[in-house]
């Protein structure tokens, strides 16, 4: 980009009139030359041209007789030439309050918004006060690379490796920039890109970081309600939903993701370790095959006859695994030679039980291995929960499912006088591209490199076997709920997307938000959740201020006339909490009677042990559209859970769930 050019010319000593496309004012030659060696132009991207206006200065022509008698000298207005294009380098993040003592994982990314390469050689990056200066480093066009402090730091914490490193050299293979090493302060700073002349290109504010040129407006804010960190928390540029290009550049706070503005598209977090290069939904359109069973209904005998028939390897990732039956079957399949890792959450609700440490011990001690997601490994979570249900079998078959290996979701009583349990969906299918990309999640997950994995330990009083003399308990199930889905429905789907928390759940172009904006006259939305809260952010807020983006959409689809009908949880429900089921129900009903709409919504408890399901049913224009999972409808599930869901279209699966559905709602408890 040419730097901003200077203009001025003869005019009016009175005034600097209008003179076609630049304003103009005289001045001597003296103050010509003191003016170019004091003024610098520090104009990043100006959008049209316009004066720097300067106040005349009056003179004592008693103390400088040498002067013309003159009462003031006008100074000139200056007009400095906007450059109207886009800037050819962007910064896209910054990580400035890192998870690591001492913080040398620092580090900022630059993004090549044009159509060919761009060479930094000369540019510099400073943060207000430090400044360094890139070697030749080269930024294929529509890429982006990292700078970091310590590149060896920075390829601990995000598992990527930085183009360059403007700390003390720590990887000889890696570029290393001259000058005074950047540091940014927690309380607030400023990052600034600048070119081989020395104008600043691009700038980010953040907090109470200091003005500057190419910045407009307050500092940028981390998002960090209740349960968010800040810590660790990387400043990120909001993206396109289809290219994944930054959107559009205004340099303000309101361009970045992390900003409360928008609901949507702002008020977003990232971690390093996260997986960008998942920006959106995995798609796979083939058909396949699915099968489907309801819970506390066929799931088990679905469950244990998939687990049964592994024969070489089996792959799990789960938040909890406490049934005691299916850990006795995969010991059995673990001393005939299968294979088989598990990932579990370590930091479960109300903690590990027991229950949960024989489990993990009968797989660990006949040859498997577990590993737990926790801090107590020496470095942080990558995720709030590791809440996602899902299995890889033989590397041929995909188990995805809205409930955890536990009694309590999977009884094992005889069906036939009826049974108890937590209303729930799990499915297999064989589809080639979505098994291949679940095996390839469940890898990055359990990777050792990651500083947030624990083994199980014979040893290990929190991550190890149950104490001395625990016997499991068998009895599962009862009678109060009479069965209504006895057994699996396999058919054909197509259309898939396998949606993942945090890096793609909240996208207005897919996904479940996706799926439901197609919604209009004459189609049918039927939900059943186990939670579905009535705002996101700070639960003293409200609809309006923290909308839900979910629930904004089901009251969207209800407006353009689609008949809705929200099934929520009571079991679980905590009535005295603002946004609980309960009160996104008078909530919605109210809404319902004061628009006319046909939505309504109920809480109920249909199997005895609560909805613990995460099911929404779509009809549209006759078409049946399934999305099951693990995707609760909270701000946490959404941004910093792992979490899987599956989305597809198969309109003899919507019937079988769908008929299971109007029993839940017109019997619910």
């Amino acid at each position: 980009m040419p730097p901003p050019r200077l203009h001025w010319g003869r005019g009016n000593p009175r005034g600097c009139p209008d003179q076609g496309r630049y304003k103009t004012c005289p001045y001597p030659l003296l103050i010509v030359l003191l003016l170019l060696l004091t003024v610098r132009s520090a104009v990043s991207r100006p959008v049209d041209d316009y004066p720097l206006y300067f106040p005349a200065i009056t003179l004592n022509h008693d103390l400088h007789p040498s002067l013309p008698l003159i009462h003031a000298l006008y100074l000139p207005a200056i007009t400095i030439r906007r450059d109207l294009r886009p800037p050819p380098v962007r910064l896209t993040a910054l990580y400035y309050d890192t998870l690591v003592a001492g913080e040398p994982d620092e580090s900022f990314e630059l993004w090549n918004p044009g159509p060919d390469p761009l060479d930094l050689q000369g540019w510099a990056a400073s943060d207000g006060t430090r400044r360094v200066i890139f070697p030749s480093l080269v930024i294929p066009p529509s890429q982006s690379l990292w700078c970091a402090y310590s590149a060896v730091a920075f390829q601990a914490s995000f598992g990527l490796t930085a183009a360059c490193e403007y700390g003390p050299a720590t990887d000889p293979s890696i570029l290393h920039m001259n000058g005074q090493p950047l540091r940014f302060t927690n309380t607030g700073g400023r990052l600034l890109l600048q070119n081989w002349q020395g104008d600043t290109i691009d700038a980010l504010v953040y907090k109470a970081g200091a003005a500057t040129w190419g910045w407009q407006g307050p500092g940028l804010q981390p998002w960090h309600p209740i349960g968010f960190a800040e810590e660790g928390q990387i400043l990120y540029r909001k993206r396109d939903e289809t290219t994944n290009a930054q959107l559009s550049d205004t340099d303000r706070a309101e361009d970045w993701a992390n900003h409360a503005g928008d609901p949507l598209l702002g008020r977003k977090v990232r971690y390093p370790a996260w997986d960008m290069t998942a920006w959106r939904p995995f798609r796979a359109d083939a058909p396949a095959l699915v099968t489907i069973a309801l819970t506390p209904d066929a799931g088990y005998d679905l469950v244990r006859a998939a687990l049964a028939g592994v024969t070489t390897r089996l792959q799990l990732e789960l938040y909890s695994f406490d049934h005691p039956a299916l850990a006795n079957l995969l010991a059995e399949r673990g001393q005939a030679g299968v294979v088989t890792t598990v990932l579990l959450e370590g930091a479960p609700s109300g903690g590990l039980k027991d229950a949960d440490r024989y489990a993990a011990s009968r797989v660990a001690q006949t040859g498997g291995q577990v590993f737990y997601m926790t801090n107590a490994a020496g470095g942080h979570p990558r995720f709030r929960s590791q809440h996602a249900k899902f299995g890889i079998l033989d590397g041929r078959t995909l188990l995805l499912s809205s409930e955890n290996l536990t009694p309590e979701a999977l009884p094992g009583d005889d069906k036939r006088d009826g049974t108890l349990g937590r209303r729930g969906v799990v499915l297999l299918t064989d589809q080639p591209a979505l098994v291949d990309y679940a095996g390839r999640l469940f890898a990055r997950d359990t990777d050792r490199r990651w500083r947030d994995l624990v083994a199980w330990n014979s040893f290990d009083t929190v991550f190890g076997p149950p104490p001395p003399g625990y016997v499991p308990t068998y009895e599962t199930g009862g009678a109060e709920y009479p069965v209504q889905a006895p057994t699996p429905l396999t058919a054909w789907a197509d259309q898939f997307e396998l949606i993942q928390s945090p890096e793609n759940s909240l996208r207005q172009s897919d996904g479940l938000i996706g799926l439901l904006r197609r919604a209009g006259r004459g189609d049918v939305i039927l939900t059943e959740s186990l939670t579905e809260q009535t705002w996101w952010g700070a639960s003293t807020s409200n609809p309006t201020q923290d909308p839900n983006p979910r629930l904004d959409a089901y009251l969207a689809a209800a407006r353009r006339g689609a008949a809705v009908r929200l099934l929520l949880d009571k079991f679980f429900d905590d009535v005295g909490e603002p946004r609980a089921n309960r009160a996104t129900c008078v909530y919605v009903n109210s809404l319902a009677v004061l628009e006319g709409l046909d939505i309504q919504c109920r809480t109920a408890n249909p199997t005895g042990l609560g909805i613990h399901n995460k099911m929404a049913l779509v009809r549209l224009g006759g078409e049946g559209w399934v999305h099951v999972g693990s995707l609760n409808g909270s701000e946490t599930s959404h941004k910093i859970n792992r979490e899987l869901a599956l989305q597809f279209h198969s309109s003899p699966i919507y019937d079988y769930l769908a008929r299971v559905w109007q029993w839940d709602w017109d019997n619910g408890r």
